[in-house]
C-alpha cells in the first residue's frame, strides 16, 4: 500500500456522520488509468469476468468505459414515467431471488424516521400481461440543476461552492417497501420523463448515468429489457480495490463531488455516528477528493 501523505497536504471528506447509499460491484479489479495500474493489481480493460462481480443482477462491468450497466425499472410518479435500479435488499431471500446484495441494516432504515422509506405501491403493466409490475413512488428527485463545484481558497476544499446535479424532493428516498411486505430496497431513481435521455447536461437523468438502453425486440417472443450504464467510483475495501456505484448522499457538498443526488430527508436516518451500533442503517465511508496537492 502506498503511503498517504500528511492531511494538510489531502483534500479528505469524512462521511461517517453522513448516509451516503453506496453498492459494491466488484473486487479484486482496478481502473484503466496507468496511474493506479501501476499500485493496484488485477485487470484494467475490457469487460470484468462475473466471477468479480458481486451484485449479480449487473448486466456487465466495462472498464475501459469505467461502467456498470444494471437493468432498468420503470415506475411512475403523479401519472409521469419514472426509471429506478435494484442494488440492494433486506431479506436474505428477496436479494437472493432478485440477484441483489443482500443489506440486513436496511431493515432499519425507518427507525426515528418513517418518512425514510417509501411506502410505495404496485400496478400491473397493462402493456403486456407478464411483463413487470409499474412502481408507483411518492417522492421524486429532479435532476434539471446544473451541477457546479467551486473550488474554495486558499485551499480547493470545503469548495467555496457546491451545486448538485440532483435534488430530492421533501417526499423522495431512494429506500421503498411494498405493501404487505416488511422488506426494504433500496432502488435510486437515475432517470425521468420518457426518451430521448439527456447524458450529456443531464437534465432528465442522474450525473453517473452514461447511457439509457431502452427495451427492444430481440426476435420472435423475445426483447431485450431496458438497462442503465452508470459510472463507477474507485475504492478499497479491507485492502482489496474495489468498483462501487453512489447513488444519493445527504449532504450537498458531498453528492456534487460524488455525482450523486442530493437528498435531504437522508440526514434523518438512524444514527449519526451509530454505524457499528444496535438500530443503525449507516456504514462509515471515507472519500479523497482530490488526492495528494504536490506540496
Amino acid at each position: 500500500m502506498p503511503r498517504i501523505r500528511p492531511p494538510q497536504r489531502l483534500s479528505v471528506v469524512v462521511t461517517t456522520a453522513l448516509a451516503v447509499p453506496l453498492s459494491v460491484l466488484t473486487f479484486g479489479t482496478s481502473s484503466s488509468s496507468a496511474a493506479t495500474s501501476a499500485v493496484i493489481p488485477g485487470q484494467t480493460s475490457g469487460l470484468l469476468p462475473s466471477s468479480k462481480v458481486i451484485l449479480k443482477s449487473t448486466v456487465q462491468v466495462n472498464l475501459e468505459h469505467h461502467s456498470a450497466t444494471l437493468p432498468l425499472h420503470r415506475g411512475t410518479f403523479h401519472g409521469k414515467t419514472v426509471w429506478y435500479v435494484l442494488t440492494e435488499a433486506s431479506d436474505e431471500g428477496a436479494a437472493r431471488d432478485l440477484n441483489l446484495n443482500f443489506a440486513p441494516k436496511l431493515a432499519n432504515v425507518g427507525i426515528g424516521c418513517a418518512a425514510c422509506v417509501q411506502d410505495v405501491s404496485l400496478r400491473a403493466a397493462k402493456a403486456s400481461k407478464f411483463g413487470e409490475a409499474v412502481t408507483d413512488f411518492v417522492g421524486v428527485p429532479d435532476f434539471s440543476p446544473t451541477r457546479t463545484l467551486r473550488p474554495g481558497s486558499p485551499m480547493p476544499f470545503p469548495p467555496a461552492a457546491a451545486t448538485p446535479g440532483g435534488v430530492g424532493d421533501a417526499h423522495y428516498s431512494p429506500f421503498i417497501r411494498f405493501p404487505g411486505s416488511s422488506t426494504v430496497y433500496n432502488a435510486p431513481i437515475v432517470a425521468t420523463g420518457d426518451a430521448p435521455f439527456d447524458v450529456v447536461r443531464h437534465t432528465n437523468t442522474a450525473d453517473r448515468v452514461l447511457k439509457v438502453n431502452q427495451a427492444k425486440p430481440a426476435g420472435p417472443g423475445r426483447f431485450y429489457e431496458p438497462s442503465v450504464e452508470l459510472l463507477l467510483i474507485n475504492g478499497f475495501d479491507s485492502g482489496q480495490p474495489i468498483l462501487y456505484i453512489s447513488t444519493e448522499a445527504s449532504d450537498a457538498p458531498t453528492a456534487t463531488l460524488e455525482r450523486a443526488t442530493f437528498v435531504p430527508l437522508l440526514a434523518k436516518t438512524p444514527f449519526m455516528g451509530g454505524d457499528d451500533f444496535l438500530g443503525s442503517v449507516r456504514e462509515r465511508i471515507f472519500p479523497f477528493v482530490n488526492g495528494q496537492t504536490g506540496r
